[in-house]
């Protein structure tokens, strides 16, 4: 008998759990991938921040020479 309520009804409720199913999929699957997503671009961001956090610093200006400066020298030259 329950055949035939199948039959005659076109089994809605199969529909139905199937429809749930499938949605209930959709969205975890989504929402797996967008999770997914996010983690990867903050990985990035730290990946990025540690790249650019270890690059060398620049080089220090030289510093002058004060072994003898260049008006000791001038006043050496008049003498």
């Amino acid at each position: 008998m329950e055949e035939d309520e199948c039959v005659e009804t076109s089994c809605w409720w199969k529909k139905e759990i199937t429809k749930e199913a499938v949605t209930a999929t959709a969205t975890a699957t989504a929402t797996a991938i967008a999770t997914t997503a996010a983690q990867v671009a903050s990985y990035a961001h730290l990946a990025l921040d540690r790249i650019f956090s270890a690059a060398p610093a620049p080089a220090p200006a030289p510093a002058p020479d004060t072994s003898t400066s260049t008006r000791h020298q001038h006043q050496y030259q008049q003498r």
